[in-house]
């Protein structure tokens, strides 16, 4: 199974389901619950969509609450009808049987009701624990699940369907699994290449499991040789970038020295205009030169040219202030640190981390009484875990993955004061030290950037400058998603 999004990027993977999606996810406890199905019917009442909630073992109150998150204002959308909440016993098991052409029949009329009522589209999630109670012709389900996806296909809705791992039989669950074409486990959205046609569809046939483990094998070699290809164009785009940086330094700077002659000789003698001119090309300049510096600054990274050294990440961060405190002409908000351990990584570049990093945070704070807290715990595998937390105005959910666009700010175009690099720039360095980097938001409650770094105890296959650069590719991708699981 393909992940649908790199989990590194963002919070919730699950906004960014769509309708004529049909993914089932497997679950264990209410608070996993909770994290699977809010995400995905909050992006869908963004976009305008109504959604349903159909509970069994949960009921009203835990699903309103669950909403809730995000400072999410879910009674507006209760008031307006774009949201409610149903028991599967008025739908699902309603007469006290189940029968699939009934079902279908209920989710066209509600898809015409919701459209008759000027939504869109239609979404929904169902606990599916009402399959346990035996009503008569709930056997049938899972040919019920391999059929509906038919039905989600040629029209405007999308359908979660979740199931309690502890109550469902493990030869169960994978006959859903085979049914579904997406999969929600944990906080993972992946595309099942295990989903199985309606037409080819048979509960516990050992006949198809074998052929689509066939199918699985296959594909994992098509995906071994795509990572290999996607390897070798992305070393190939690096030194483009590499190039391109590097060879625009000289002439944007002879730009630079002349637009300065312009301002000082010239000035107040070509007349208003020509000065507001010669203004506006020095500022677009300067955020060429900001721009084309942090591209410098990404293109570099992976071919630095110098060692992997133990350092105390103390000193890294009270040098990356050094830095900061000149640039900003103000002074820095509350920053505090404590309990941070002796890592293992490129000097320049950690410091370059904890710049671009400690940079966003104080931009984004936004006052003279904001804190910035850093702290670190220990992860796996001799890493460790940095949290970096600003109290700032915070993130929405759903743009969290925005963020590591590269050249993106998501309160403004690329500046002066910056070029909406700072993240990329991080994470990158980040992964040429083995480790991930993600960020947990919410409106009104800042951002959190936690990351993780080799420790002293860390053990690797080289300590030198080439560090990433010499790891064969598979033996790099082992080690990543080794941690990754970890993380």
């Amino acid at each position: 199974m393909q992940s649908v999004a790199s989990a590194k990027e963002n919070d919730s993977q699950l906004t960014l389901l769509e309708i004529h999606d049909h993914p089932c996810s497997i679950y264990e406890t209410a608070e996993e619950l909770k994290r699977q199905f809010v995400p995905y019917l909050q992006a869908g009442l963004v976009l305008g969509e109504r959604c349903v909630y159909f509970i069994d073992e949960s009921d009203e109150n835990f699903v309103i609450d669950a909403m809730r998150v995000n400072k999410f204002d879910i009674e507006r959308h209760l008031k307006s009808g774009a949201f409610a909440i149903i028991h599967t016993k008025d739908a699902h098991t309603k007469d006290d049987h189940f029968a699939e052409a009934k079902m279908m029949s209920y989710w066209s009329e509600a898809l015409a009701q919701s459209q008759r009522a000027g939504f869109p589209s239609m979404r929904a999630a169902v606990e599916m624990t009402w399959a346990l109670a035996g009503v008569p012709g709930s056997e049938m389900l899972t040919a019920y699940e391999a059929r509906l996806n038919d039905f989600v296909d040629k029209n405007k809705v999308s359908v979660l369907c979740q199931y309690n791992r502890k109550r469902f039989p493990p030869s169960k669950l994978k006959a859903v699994i085979h049914a579904h074409p997406i999969l929600v486990a944990e906080d993972h959205v992946m595309r099942n290449n295990a989903v199985v046609h309606h037409e080819r569809f048979v509960e516990d046939s050992a006949e198809l499991d074998l052929q689509v483990l066939m199918d699985n094998m296959f594909l994992i070699k098509k995906l071994q040789t795509a990572q290999d290809s996607l390897e070798e164009a992305f070393d190939e785009l690096n030194e483009v970038s590499y190039m391109i940086s590097h060879e625009l330094q000289e002439p944007l700077t002879v730009i630079r020295s002349y637009q300065k002659l312009l301002a000082v000789r010239y000035k107040g003698r070509l007349g208003s205009d020509a000065d507001d001119f010669i203004q506006r090309c020095s500022e677009a300049t300067a955020i060429i030169e900001r721009m084309i510096d942090d591209l410098w600054t990404y293109a570099r990274i992976t071919r630095s040219g110098q060692p992997f050294v133990r350092i105390n990440s103390e000193q890294v961060i009270i040098a990356a202030l050094k830095k900061i405190e000149p640039q900003l002409g103000a002074p820095l908000p509350a920053i505090t640190y404590y309990n941070l351990p002796m890592v293992i990584g490129v000097e320049e570049q950690l410091i370059e981390l904890f710049r671009k990093l400690l940079e966003n945070a104080i931009v984004h704070s936004g006052s003279k009484s904001a804190s910035i807290n850093i702290v670190a715990t220990e992860a796996s595998d001799g890493f460790w875990q940095f949290a970096l937390a600003d109290d700032g105005a915070g993130i929405d959910s759903v743009r969290v993955m925005e963020a590591f666009r590269m050249f993106n700010r998501l309160d403004k175009r690329p500046g002066a004061d910056g070029s909406g690099m700072g993240l990329p720039v991080a994470r990158k360095i980040v992964e040429f030290h083995q480790g991930q980097l993600r960020i947990s938001s919410q409106l009104g409650k800042g951002v959190t950037v936690l990351f993780t770094l080799p420790g002293a105890t860390a053990q690797f296959e080289s300590k030198s400058s080439n560090f990433g650069g010499e790891l064969n590719g598979r033996r790099r991708r082992r080690l990543l998603e080794k941690h990754s699981r970890d993380y």
